[in-house]
């Protein structure tokens, strides 16, 4: 981006090009008087002048420069990027917390759990949403967050108690792996998002990011079928999406927020329930003359297998495959339902590590045996889970 000025296109100077037309002016000036003209060396006590002073103009014209582009999303620096998300509705997509929900088996006695209990899991604890009171060996559910917020992979079965521990619990766990948080947007991926649209737009990419700006929801997708007449077929769901209709999948829950947020953007009629005896949620957003059930679904964790060969070296330790997983589970979160990924977000992940050359990053969605792909895609109700026991590392 750049802009004119007199009819002529702007284009920044260095220090030396800003002495040396001066140094021109200089000379015609010097010609016109019939004196003597000044050359550029270093024994030129006029010359060193002269860079002085073009070294602040090329500074001014760098701090121009950056101004003419404060208002491209493409091209500005990451500050401005800031201070354009007022002007343009949007801000950074917030943190969320990973959640799950625990199945709390109680004593003879029956238990009691408040809300804000704390369930472990490794280093990190997972607060109930509400209390419940559970009859004698009984068993309820309850939604836990973690008290952090980013992704945390968390598998099935991994919380086994509570901490501090709570009198008539015989038992807790979580049956499904968790719903993955994720961290607050990064201005990379902000301005990423800025040039797909996902700001003061109508439409499925205003929606999305609408639904992905709810707390408690962690990602989000609508699959949109624009056609009037055919079905669009949703990879791995077991059902098509009638003409002129909408499904939403979201990893999370925000039950009075979802509906607005959707119809912020789109009218579009919601399908749901294609699969027999699946739970769906209906929300209602009031409307003149009449009210409009908004349906969604929860996404479905899909398992990503990711195998990370380097070079073998004496010097690469003992522990490489868990500093490799290190690097890769911090990526839940980051992808979209239903995406096609690339092995280029892992390959970014590991700029800077040390501890081994990287050879090659493979994907597969069967298992650690492979096939290995540059490329996955996952189903149209799936979302990512990369778990350590899912990475796999090959000394070359």
């Amino acid at each position: 981006m750049s802009f004119t000025l007199n009819g002529t296109t702007f284009v920044p100077l260095t220090a030396t090009q800003h002495a040396q037309n001066q140094l021109v002016d200089m000379n015609n000036q010097l010609i016109a008087a019939g004196l003597p003209t000044l050359t550029a060396s270093q024994s030129n006590a006029l010359w060193w002048t002269l860079l002085a002073q073009g070294t602040e103009n090329a500074m001014q014209d760098q701090a121009l420069y950056q101004a003419s582009l404060s208002m491209n999303p493409a091209l500005c620096d990451d500050a401005q990027i800031l201070n354009l998300l007022p002007t343009m509705g949007t801000q950074l997509i917030p943190a969320a917390p990973t959640s799950v929900t625990l199945s709390i088996t109680a004593t003879s006695a029956g238990c009691t759990i408040p809300a804000g209990s704390t369930a472990v899991f490794g280093g990190y604890l997972f607060a109930t949403i509400q209390g419940i009171t559970i009859g004698a060996s009984a068993t309820a559910t309850v939604g836990a967050t973690c008290t952090v917020n980013g992704p945390v992979a968390i598998a099935a079965s991994s919380i086994t108690s509570f901490n501090p521990t709570i009198a008539g619990v015989a038992s807790v766990t979580n049956p499904s792996a968790g719903l993955i948080g994720r961290n607050i947007e990064t201005v990379s991926a902000c301005r990423t998002r800025l040039l797909a649209g996902g700001a003061m737009v109508s439409g499925l990419t205003g929606a999305i990011t609408a639904l992905q700006s709810l707390p408690g929801i962690t990602s989000a997708f609508i699959w949109f079928n624009s056609s009037t007449s055919a079905s669009l077929s949703l990879l791995g769901y077991g059902a098509s999406l009638a003409p002129r209709s909408a499904i939403i999948f979201v990893v999370g829950d925000n039950p009075g927020g979802i509906a607005a947020a959707y119809f912020g953007y789109m009218n579009a009629p919601t399908q749901v329930g294609f699969i027999a005896n699946q739970t769906s949620n209906y929300l209602t957003a009031s409307t003149t003359p009449q009210a409009i059930v908004v349906n969604y679904e929860q996404a479905v964790a899909q398992v990503v297998y990711v195998q990370v060969s380097y070079v073998s070296s004496p010097a690469v330790p003992s522990n490489i495959l868990t500093l490799i997983q290190n690097v890769i589970t911090p990526l839940n979160g980051t992808f979209q339902i239903g995406q096609k990924m690339s092995a280029a977000p892992f390959y970014s992940a590991f700029v800077g590590f040390s501890q081994a050359q990287i050879l090659g990053i493979a994907l597969s969605l069967t298992g650690t045996g492979g096939p290995w792909t540059s490329t996955v895609q996952l189903n149209a109700n799936g979302f990512a889970s990369l778990l350590n026991a899912n990475i796999v590392s090959v000394a070359v």
